[in-house]
Parts: structure tokens; sequence; C-alpha cells
């Protein structure tokens, strides 16, 4: 069989774009062979610990000081919706009923998890909603060494890295529990620290997560809305289908975390590639942030830590595990820039096709 220029021009061109558009989807599935069993705490991970370690660090016991992390929007009519601890087997439910609504939102995941439901974690991605950090075995930050604090984002964001090819800005500590010394190390990591101002509850196995979607979506927040969720579960991923409906019926516009607090940057391979401290591309400086919002985080966390782990909803702890990675090929960012880019590369593409599609039929080619 003998084909035409034109035909062996447009058949390399198509390979060639279906291989990029394949690149942009995901990176590749962790091989569970390479991390640490799935219920243990990740090892410590000495190159980060000389990277980021060090130097005058806060001690043990410092304040929270809650008004420093992100814990609000920055427009009062934004809501963003949030979900922790995936991905799991429920979390498809939760963004299929996301894909219904045309809601974007962030995905705050546990490395294990990840280890464990790389699909998962590349379906959220692929749909374009937004994915942040949330440790390997989901500890209470202020309770653990520095070295493990570094372990434990160090081998999550290497899930993450392998299974999606990002590495994500955007962490959330678990139960929100954080203070300065844990906020100074994750700092010099470049990372942004997000915390919530509405709890669903859900994670303690609250049963009126709708009830309370009304009220919120009723009496309003001079910080918009930052609610917490969870797609781990049975229970939470079944009720955040229902809750979505009330967001939608209400006059809130929801937002990814990215649009929630004016970050533009939320993935950065520096933190995975370079060898000083990355600099926080966005820091919350003022302590404008109503003063019963951080109370209210911090009551939450306080009956998150102490009934959570009695709750049959959830695990007694979630342990921890770890990986190892090479360097990956990093995926790209389902954002808008990048959706142009790959419109200008669909466009370059097809006007080749076109004048060689032409040039066969007037020379003959």
């Amino acid at each position: 069989m003998v084909f035409s220029v034109s035909t062996i021009i447009y058949l390399s061109l198509l390979s060639l774009e279906l291989a990029s558009f394949k690149s942009q989807v995901f990176a590749g599935t962790p091989d569970p062979a390479n991390y640490p069993k799935l219920e243990v705490a990740p090892p410590s991970y000495e190159p980060w610990n000389k990277r980021f370690l060090g130097g005058d660090l806060p001690p043990h016991g410092t304040e929270a000081n809650l008004w420093r992390d992100q814990i609000q929007c920055r427009n009062s009519h934004s809501w963003a919706l949030t979900y922790d601890d995936g991905p799991s087997e429920f979390t498809p439910r939760v963004l299929n009923a996301l894909g219904e609504h045309n809601f974007k939102a962030t995905f705050f995941v546990i490395g294990s998890m990840v280890v464990r439901n790389p699909k998962y974690i590349q379906d959220v991605y692929a749909a374009g909603h937004e994915i942040g950090i949330h440790t390997w075995s989901h500890p209470q930050m202020t309770q653990i060494s520095d070295e493990q604090i570094v372990a434990e984002i160090y081998w999550t964001v290497k899930a993450i890295q392998e299974a999606i090819g990002v590495v994500p800005k955007l962490f959330r500590p678990p139960y929100g529990d954080i203070d300065e010394r844990v906020r100074t190390i994750l700092k010099r990591m470049g990372l942004t620290i997000i915390n919530w101002n509405q709890d669903s509850g859900d994670a303690l196995g609250a049963t009126d997560v709708v009830e309370r979607f009304k009220h919120w979506s009723s009496t309003g927040h001079p910080g918009g809305i930052l609610s917490l969720e969870h797609d781990r579960f049975n229970a939470s991923s079944a009720q955040a289908v229902p809750a979505m409906s009330i967001v939608a019926a209400s006059t809130y516009k929801t937002v990814k975390m990215s649009e929630c607090i004016g970050q533009t940057k939320i993935y950065d391979s520096e933190l995975m590639t370079g060898n000083g401290h990355v600099a926080p591309f966005f820091e919350s400086t003022s302590p404008s942030v109503i003063v019963s919002v951080s109370a209210s985080i911090n009551a939450s966390a306080t009956m998150t830590q102490t009934a959570a782990m009695s709750s049959s909803q959830v695990p007694a702890k979630l342990s921890s595990t770890t990986e190892s990675l090479a360097g990956l090929p990093a995926a790209t960012n389902p954002s808008k820039n990048d959706a142009l880019t790959s419109c200008k590369s669909w466009s370059l593409s097809a006007m080749m096709i076109l004048f060689a599609t032409c040039a066969e039929l007037v020379y003959g080619w």
C-alpha cells in the first residue's frame, strides 16, 4: 500500500497530537511495590530535612494563629466546595454530581489513598478540578516531629506527581490542626495553607448536611463560603450529592480554590526539583478574618480530633505509607492557559493538514 505525502503528514501530526493529549491527562500509575505499607507512617526523607529544616524554627506548642492561613474567599458571593481524605471508591459519586451541576471543586487528597486509587485522582484532575495536599497518613500535625512533617508532605507529593504529573501548592492540615512551627515548615516549602469557615460535620457522622447547606446559603458570610466535606466514605459522599442542589439554587458562585483566594499558581514543580527553600507564591498576612471563624475552626478541629476516632464512619486513625519515585514528565495543568495552548496546537495542526490536503489535490503529492 502506497501513501501520499499528505496522508503521511496527516497521520504523523495526528499521532503527535494524540501523544500530547495523553500526556496532559495524567503521568502514570504509582506502583504500590515502591511504597511502604499503606497503613504505616512514612519514613523520614533526609534530603528534604536538610533542605527545609534547621535554623530558627518555632518550638512545639506555639499559637495556631489561623488568621495567617486561608479560611475564606476574597469574594463574599463565592462558594468554594472542598473535599478531603480521598480519593476513594466513593469519589466518582461526588465527581459525577459536580459534573451534572457544572461545578468545579478542590480535592485535598491523602497520599496513601492516591497510591491505592490512582484512577480516581486522575479522573478528578482530568475533569478540571483542583488537587491539594492532605498529608500521607492524616496525623495531627502539631503532635509530630519536624522530620515527620516533612515526610508527610514529601511522600504525598511524590504520589500525586506520579499519578497526575503535577506538584500542588495547596495544603490542608488534617483536623485543621496547625501552629507556628508547622506553618513555618510548610511555608518554607512554598505551600499555601487552606482551612475552612464552614464544616459539614460529615466526618463525624452528621446526617443533616443538606440542612447545614441551607442555613449557610440563607445567612451568608462576609468571606464567602469555604466548605469542608469528605469523599472517602459512603455516607459523606451520599450527602454531598443533594447538598450540591442547595448550592445550585443559591445566589453563590461556585469556585475552585485558586479563584477563591486569588492564587493562579496552584501547581509548581520547584518543590520537587529545587535545591533551596521555595518562596511562597501567596501568603495571607492580614488578620482581617473574623475572629469567630478562627474559633469555629478551632472548635471543629477539637471535635474532630476527639470524636472522629470513635466515629463508626471514620477509621481509628489513618496511618501512612510511602513511596519512592523518580522524576516524571509533568502533566499539563487543565487551566485556561493550558487549554488555550492546546487549542493553538490543534489549530496549527489543522492548518498544516489543510495545506497538505490542498497540495495533494493541486499538485498530486
